[in-house]
């Protein structure tokens, strides 16, 4: 039996884990830039496009990556397979960085209509190419042993706080917002190249090609032959428990992170924390940091059972009205809520919980959907893929509703 050398292949689907959700981290932590740089008016002053700037950018992201991650399970776009979709996906991005940073280094101050459409247009464009990628990684993933598809949660979480870490240090070292944001997206740039060399040299990995040689039914068979060969009313059916596990774990926290938890504020002002610092420490930090230690943890433990995973997921729900009850103060809204949770040391501690578990329950999700069918786990894993990011969206939707909730 061959072995995985080195963890190679592990270490590739980490990698190419934090490349999935580079261009979404990028955007969402690069907050500050678009909503009080980018988007404000000529004056200076806040515009609907600055006010729900996350909210927008969440919307755009997921409805084109929802449309084409459930395409790309029952349709073959183009020939090649999985591998061939995901280097073609990675240029894509590679490519719609380069114009998000010639966006950056213009004056679109007298533009702001026009760069909030293009800024868009770009984001819709990239997460189209990011459906394609993920689903098609989570497609060759569910074909290795389970860990694997752990190792792709555990790059989407480390990714995070890579980004996070970047985005503190350059808002540290760079004095303005424009500046801070274009070494950001030259990071990712940077990345996605790496990303693109370490899946070709996958194709030489003695372990990759002897589990696809070894596979009962090949990915790339499956996806030249017809639709009929595929019995997707019976995968979904074996593994619906799990992938409505998956959409439950990222619809709540996509309630939640990052456009309520970004804006909750201290309500202390001599808090250990500088304001400017807040959400980047408390949010964006605290978040992607015990996401990825609770998908580590799934590595060595794997409770609750995929029986009962389903209660501990339904549980998750509570902690969108205890956010709301944090001191959440969205731009451009008067708060008339009363603020219960004012406490900093407790919403910190919410927010680690809720982070720990949305990294912990997402990867035992992703790791027993394609064990819970006799066959095409490939078809399981792009299931619950999709509906993880059907979660993501429908999540995002719902964020809307929270500024007027609160302003009640």
């Amino acid at each position: 039996m061959v072995e995985d050398k080195c963890y190679f292949v592990y270490f590739v689907f980490i990698m190419n884990g934090i490349g999935i959700l580079m261009p979404w981290n990028m955007f969402i932590t690069s907050k500050a830039y678009f909503s009080d740089f980018k988007l404000v008016s000529s004056k200076g002053e806040l515009t609907v496009y600055s006010k729900y700037y996350l909210q927008y950018v969440g919307f755009c992201s997921m409805l084109p990556g929802v449309s084409f991650m459930w395409l790309n399970i029952f349709v073959n776009f183009g020939s090649g397979g999985l591998m061939k979709r995901i280097l073609f996906s990675i240029w894509v991005l590679i490519i719609l960085f380069v114009f998000t940073i010639l966006m950056a280094v213009c004056d679109t101050s007298h533009q702001v209509i026009l760069f909030f459409v293009f800024t868009m247009l770009t984001v819709i464009l990239l997460n189209s190419a990011i459906g394609v990628y993920q689903s098609s990684l989570y497609g060759i993933a569910a074909s290795l042993p389970p860990n694997y598809t752990g190792g792709i949660i555990l790059g989407n979480n480390i990714n995070g706080v890579f980004v996070t870490l970047l985005s503190i240090l350059f808002q540290y070292l760079f004095a303005t917002l424009r500046r801070a944001a274009i070494y950001s997206f030259l990071s990712a740039l940077f990345f996605l190249f790496i990303c693109h060399l370490t899946f070709l040299a996958l194709r030489l990995n003695e372990y990759f090609r002897s589990n696809e040689v070894l596979r009962k039914n090949d990915l790339a068979a499956k996806l030249e032959s017809t639709i009929e060969d595929v019995p997707f009313l019976r995968i979904w059916k074996q593994a619906f428990l799990q992938v409505f596990n998956a959409f439950l774990v990222f619809f709540v926290t996509l309630t939640i992170f990052p456009a309520v938890h970004s804006d909750i504020q201290a309500t202390n002002p001599n808090f250990i924390i500088p304001p400017e610092y807040f959400a980047l420490f408390t949010c964006y930090l605290v978040f992607n940091v015990f996401a990825m230690l609770g998908s580590l943890t799934s590595v060595w433990v794997k409770w609750p059972s995929p029986q009962t995973l389903v209660i501990a997921t339904v549980l998750r729900l509570f902690y969108i009205p205890l956010f709301l009850l944090c001191n959440y103060n969205p731009k451009g809204e008067v708060r008339q809520l009363p603020v219960v949770i004012g406490n900093e040391w407790v919403y910190i501690f919410m927010g680690v919980t809720m982070s720990y578990t949305h990294g912990y329950f997402s990867a035992l999700a992703m790791m027993y959907a394609p064990l819970s069918v006799t066959e095409h786990q490939d078809k399981a894993g792009m299931f619950a893929c999709a509906m993880l990011m059907t979660g993501i969206f429908v999540g995002i939707i719902a964020s809307f509703l929270w500024p007027h909730v609160v302003a009640m």
